[in-house]
Formats: C-alpha cells, structure tokens, sequence
C-alpha cells in the first residue's frame, strides 16, 4: 500500500481515501468503500485493514456486502506476498 503521507499525493486536486475510508465513513461523509482482490491471496495488511470494519459492521455502524464472483483462468503474475 502505498505510503499516504508523500508529497505527492497531499498535491493532488482531489482527497485520495487509499487507507483512509473508515474515518470518513465512520463521521457520514464518505458513503462507500469498495475493496477487490482475488480470494485466497490477499496480503495480510489488507485483511487486518477490513478487519477495523469488520468490527463496525458488528455493532451495525457500517453495512458490508460482500460479492465473490468467478475468475477464469490465474492471475496474471505473481504479487510475491
């Protein structure tokens, strides 16, 4: 994941959300956050990240559709997590 403090990013037009969507979630001011990525080789950062919304979800502050739809064929490269 990308290192959210860079300068780069703090230049652009736009607010970047990238591991920042529980807080704005959590305060009503961003509606959605849409994660992907393929089962079975997530990267453990991520699975600890949507765990910090696994535990709103608990407690019914934020709702969780989760969709799982079929991959045809192996993914392109390997991630090397």
């Amino acid at each position: 994941m990308p290192n959210m403090h860079s300068g780069w990013l703090r230049q652009l037009p736009y607010l970047v959300h990238t591991n920042r969507e529980l807080g704005p979630m959590l305060r009503g001011t961003k509606p959605l956050a849409y994660f992907v990525d393929i089962v079975g080789r997530e990267p453990d950062i991520c699975i600890r990240y949507w765990r910090m919304f696994d535990r709103h979800v608990a407690v019914g502050r934020l709702i969780k559709r989760k969709v799982i739809a079929a991959w045809r064929g192996e993914p392109v490269g390997d991630p090397g997590w």
